[in-house]
């Protein structure tokens, strides 16, 4: 916090760090193959690092936090190498492991140019291919003598850095949502403090999915069973089914396949978001109902509903409750997937459109909606709107 005195500051920090700890714990929590370490014993591990992570496939990840740079609103190259961020991840990359960077305030140009290293089959390429006129001036600050020393030593550590940008307030709530996918005992923002409050008490001890549920037993926090499971399987059909019965009433007879709908179907394999664009009346949801008829006949979880006929909601759970869920949309999905694949689809986005100005106080939540669902691994987005909202 710009102006904060250094006890605050502080203090804000290590909320901040923890969140991000408890984000990858429920990621362990979801797979007992995955193990997160808060405060490694071991220096090659802890320096420059908050906490180890080692993922399904035995990738080990290393995670530096800073909340953010009080100097400005993003990180440059200077300020990173002062903070001696860049050091640490030369370090841990040429050790092998991946250097995740966490923050609020974002560091664009790394972000990209760590992405594009990662489709470079070598540093030749990345300049010659990947490299931007607008990017050019901050890879030259990378290659100096005082920060990687070299283009090569660049793009190489480049390829194992990963930038992660979050505000601490949608993190802590998509936390939360995480928590009630896996979890229940409680809500789903207490089952998330339960889960810190394990890690502070574990410090230096290497935590699986069985270690944690042991420590979150004793508050009562258990998995979520076969029940909890079905029920919000019930739940997601019923919602889905009242969606698609407001579709059917206007279908022709004997419906008009539409290529679109295959053609969202192949798209939907490559990519975890998707508009369905046109003009009001030109058959977006006609589109929808094919490709949802599709996407569970390939045994996928899919929920399903529109926006132009909801009441008020302040909050995803809001929205949740309103369509006949337990909790939020995403976390009931991911709940009745069950580890299948699974596609939320918002149809009439426009409802809540910022150009149009209905309903657009609900807009913030439909993002956070979406942001929740970017967080979770097997769900997808596709969303409705009309080509004027878009454009707008």
């Amino acid at each position: 916090m710009a102006g904060a005195g250094g006890g605050v500051a502080d203090k804000l920090g290590n909320k901040y760090e923890l969140a991000w700890a408890i984000r990858h714990a429920l990621l362990c929590i979801q797979d007992e193959r995955r193990s997160l370490t808060l405060e490694e014993i071991d220096p090659a591990l802890a320096e420059g690092s908050e906490f180890t992570y080692v993922n399904e496939h035995g990738t080990i990840s290393v995670t530096q936090v800073k909340r953010q740079n009080n100097i400005t609103d993003h990180w440059t190259i200077a300020a990173l190498r002062g903070r001696g961020v860049l050091a640490a991840a030369a370090r841990h990359v040429a050790a092998g492991r991946e250097f995740h960077f966490s923050s609020m305030t974002p560091s664009g140009a790394l972000r990209v140019m760590a992405s594009r290293s990662r489709q470079s089959v070598d540093a030749q390429q990345f300049v010659a291919q990947q490299l931007t006129r607008e990017l050019r001036p901050t890879f030259d600050e990378l290659t100096a003598a005082n920060v990687f020393g070299s283009s090569e030593a660049a793009w190489h550590t480049l390829r194992g850095m990963w930038i992660e940008i979050e505000v601490e307030e949608q993190l802590i709530m998509t936390n939360a949502m995480l928590a009630e996918v896996s979890l229940e005992g409680a809500t789903g923002d207490l089952m998330a403090v339960g889960i810190g409050a394990a890690l502070l008490n574990n410090l230096r001890t290497r935590m699986t999915r069985r270690e944690l549920l042991d420590a979150l037993a004793r508050d009562g926090i258990t998995p979520r069973d076969s029940v909890a499971r079905r029920t919000a399987h019930e739940q997601v059909v019923a919602t889905t089914q009242s969606w698609r019965g407001t579709i059917e009433r206007e279908l022709l007879s004997p419906s008009i396949e539409r290529q679109e709908a295959a053609d969202l179907v192949d798209l939907m394999t490559t990519t975890r978001l998707a508009f369905v664009v046109g003009a009001g009346g030109g058959g977006k949801s006609s589109v929808l109902y094919q490709a949802a008829q599709e996407f569970e006949a390939q045994d996928a979880e899919v929920l399903a509903f529109r926006l132009d006929r909801r009441g008020a909601f302040g909050s995803t759970i809001e929205l949740g409750v309103q369509l006949g869920l337990s909790t939020s949309p995403v976390a009931a999905l991911r709940q009745a997937a069950d580890g299948r694949d699974a596609f939320l689809i918002i149809d009439q986005l426009d409802a809540v459109s910022l150009a149009s100005g209905r309903l657009s106080e609900r807009y913030d939540v439909i993002a956070d909606l979406i942001q929740e669902a970017t967080a979770v691994d097997g769900v997808r987005v596709i969303l409705a709107c009309r080509l004027f909202d878009v454009e707008k």
